[in-house]
């Protein structure tokens, strides 16, 4: 069976994932806080294994050994190392930026898996895609449906901080797995090659399939990060990106942390119609 949009097997993947993941929330629905957090660690951690040790779990990478494809070498990959250590902290941003993304990234590539398209359907490789996806979405999705994490609409604004951090994260791993010899044919001297070959989410250039985002780009960004073919890393579509991931992240808030995005935005009101007001005292 070939995987096609629209297929069986498109849709029989997607299904048992989200079946997956109401089961999951089903079984944890009534359990204490902290066991529902220690569930969603363990699958956080398993995420984290199968990635660092998929020359183990899958036969079709046994023998190949450590390397480039086990560390942060693209978002999904960082998001899936980070996970575990953001679940277990503190930062209310860093959780929210790690679980929306986790969100996203968990199952967009499962809605569009333009690598897999056209080839078989069932095998190690399609299926450690799948798997590990779905446990990415699960440990991002479940502390929302379970309650553990409500997301704060005031993080907006360091959104566009974290996702910067973590593009700069993936450019300096590909680098350094260069340079330790991890990727297989490439040299510090392909250095260039090697990431314009990777490309991870776009930041040395745009795709086919996306080369509208060079022409929706173009008259807002300045001519010294990208012109005519040319691409600065990274910087080349960060500063309209960060606009629109802080004005969603703005929108997200507001909408799922509603009541407190109201009562904070009446009191900043309150504060600025108060300060008007005692500047126009003051001029009397």
């Amino acid at each position: 069976m070939i995987m096609n949009y629209g297929s069986f097997a498109y849709f029989l993947y997607i299904g048992v994932t989200l079946a997956g993941l109401a089961v999951l929330a089903l079984i944890l629905k009534n359990r204490t806080p902290r066991v529902q957090k220690a569930a969603v660690l363990v699958v956080a951690l398993l995420n984290l294994f199968q990635h660092l040790f998929k020359f183990i779990v899958y036969p079709n990478y046994w023998g190949t050994g450590f390397n480039y494809g086990n560390t942060a070498y693209n978002m999904c990959a960082l998001l899936i190392i980070t996970s575990p250590f953001a679940l277990l902290s503190k930062k209310q941003a860093w959780k929210d930026c790690v679980f929306c993304a986790g969100c996203f990234a968990g199952l967009l590539p499962m809605i569009f898996p333009t690598w897999y398209i056209g080839k078989s359907a069932f095998g190690w490789e399609i299926f450690r895609f799948y798997f590990c996806h779905a446990l990415l979405l699960y440990s991002s999705a479940l502390p929302f449906i379970l309650k553990l994490h409500k997301i704060s609409w005031k993080s907006w604004y360091k959104y566009p901080i974290y996702f910067t951090v973590y593009l700069v994260i993936i450019l300096v791993d590909i680098i350094i797995c260069v340079y330790l010899g991890l990727v297989s044919g490439a040299t510090p001297e392909t250095l260039h090659e090697t990431l314009y070959a990777s490309n991870p989410l776009w930041m040395m250039h745009p795709t086919a399939e996306f080369a509208w985002l060079e022409t929706i780009l173009d008259p807002i960004t300045p001519d010294v990060f990208f012109s005519d073919g040319y691409y600065v890393p990274i910087l080349w579509y960060l500063y309209p990106m960060c606009i629109v991931i802080a004005l969603v992240g703005f929108a997200f808030g507001a909408i799922f942390d509603r009541k407190n995005f109201v009562a904070d935005f009446k009191r900043y009101k309150t504060k600025i119609k108060n300060f008007f007001n005692k500047k126009k005292n003051c001029e009397g």
